[in-house]
Formats: C-alpha cells, structure tokens, sequence
C-alpha cells in the first residue's frame, strides 16, 4: 500500500488545550493541516459541534479517521443512534473507546472478559454501518491472569470485529515489546497509535515524540507492515513543557521520512 500524508493522523488529544471553542479548533486545524497531517482523530476536543469539526476539517483537506468516546456513548438505542449519526456526519469509519470504564474494574479475568463480550457485541452493530470499533490499551491490561494477558483476553471474548488501537507507548509501559504484540493483530490494527518512549531527568518514563525516544521504529514500522496497518496516528498526551504544535511537527518530519511520504 501507497503511503501518503492522509495515512498520517494526528490525534487531537494532544491539542486539547487548543481545541476548546470554534475559533480555537479552527487556527489549530490550520496548524495542523500546515504541518503536513492529512487526518485527524477527534479526541479530547472541547468544541462539540459535529457539523462545524467536519466542515472546519474539509476546509484543511483533513479526514476525520478515528475518534475516542466515552463508553456511555455506546449504550442504549437513544445514545448509540446519535453516535452513529455523528460520525456519518464526520465521514468516519472508527469510532473509539480510549480506555476500560471504571465499572470493569478492579482488575479480574472475569472483569476483563465481561468487557470483552461488551466490545464485541458493540462492534457487532457497528458492523452493520460500515463502522469498526476500535479499543485503545495503556498499559494495565498487560497484567497476566492464568498466563494470559488482559489485553488478550479482552480480545479473545470480543470476538473478530472488534478492532485494536495499539499504543507504542502503552505496550512498552506494560512491559511488552510493541513490534512483537503488533504481529497478533493482523487485519485487525486499521489505526495504530504512535509515540515514543524515554527517560526523563528525573529518570522518570517520558512520553517523547516519534523517532526522539527509545521505540525500534524500523522493527515497529515492519511490524505495521506485516499487519496491514492504514493509519499512523500521532500523539503525544505529556509534552514535557514543550508547545503540543512543535512536537507533532517533528513527530510528522520524523514519521514521513521513516514512511518515505513526500
């Protein structure tokens, strides 16, 4: 596969800070588009308007690829139907869930199985929409039970329409290796997240941007191809000080070299 510009994504939690009015997500979509991104995700946006973000977007030749939701969103037929229509309304095909709700928890075989089924039978009528759902993981859900690793059984219950949003960062968090666990998710890893790993002054883990921190990118990136991956997106939730806008800018110079995108 071809890739361009509009399989990179920056996801917009990164800019939450900038994002909070219309004129707010307008310059920063401006600065985005400028930088060279040709997707978004929409996560963390404080501007609400469905049918402003999209025209807002298309203004800036930016897709809207991926969102993050709250799990609420996807419960009830009244709920479901309007998060359906929004993202027809955004023209995207992947709407998210950024995190295990608190009601799954504390952390059991049985909780993460139970959550499983209910991703599944999410995704089950998302299908019917042309729609995947996709599940971002951090790093608790590489804690083992019977051997096994949550994130695995999350997926093992969820059956095959559920989708996974891999976070490099996450998984090298939980003590995996990201080019490794990327392998298990063949033809079900559309939207891979990408930021980097370091060590901080204060030898602390850092959230770092792509290609500034200690992630195998090469390994990573044969892993994304042997998946099947369409989308990189790019986020970086800490900046360290450092403006959000500048750290997506290296990560998209340093992402596009390693991608060949021109």
């Amino acid at each position: 596969m071809e890739i361009t510009n509009k399989n990179i994504v920056a996801q917009l939690y990164t800019l939450r800070d900038f994002c909070k009015t219309e004129e707010d997500f307008k310059r920063s979509m401006e600065k985005v588009a400028a930088i060279g991104y040709g997707g978004v995700q929409v996560s963390g946006v404080g501007y609400k308007d469905a049918e402003g973000i999209r025209r807002i977007c298309d203004e800036n030749g930016l897709d809207i690829v991926v969102t993050h939701c709250p799990f609420t969103e996807f419960a009830g037929n009244a709920n479901f139907e309007k998060l359906v229509e929004r993202h027809q309304i955004f023209g995207c095909r992947y709407p998210g869930i950024g995190s295990m709700p608190g009601e799954f928890f504390p952390h059991t075989f049985e909780g993460y199985a139970s959550f499983g089924q209910k991703l599944g039978h999410i995704a089950e009528k998302l299908s019917k929409y042309d729609m995947h759902l996709a599940y971002h993981n951090h790093d608790f859900e590489f804690r083992r039970f019977n051997g096994r690793l949550a994130h695995q059984i999350i997926f093992d219950y969820a059956g095959d329409k559920l989708q996974a949003e891999i976070d490099t960062f996450w998984v090298t968090a939980g003590g995996a290796e990201p080019s490794s666990y990327i392998r298990n998710f063949k033809d079900r890893l559309d939207v891979i997240h990408f930021k980097d790993y370091g060590i901080g002054e204060d030898n602390k883990r850092q959230m770092r941007e792509v290609g500034e921190g200690n992630e195998n990118w090469p390994a990573i990136l044969e892993a994304c191809r042997y998946a099947n991956v369409k989308y990189y997106a790019v986020e970086q939730d800490n900046c360290n000080g450092a403006d959000p806008f500048e750290c997506l800018e290296t990560s998209y110079k340093n992402l596009s070299a390693m991608l060949g995108v021109k």
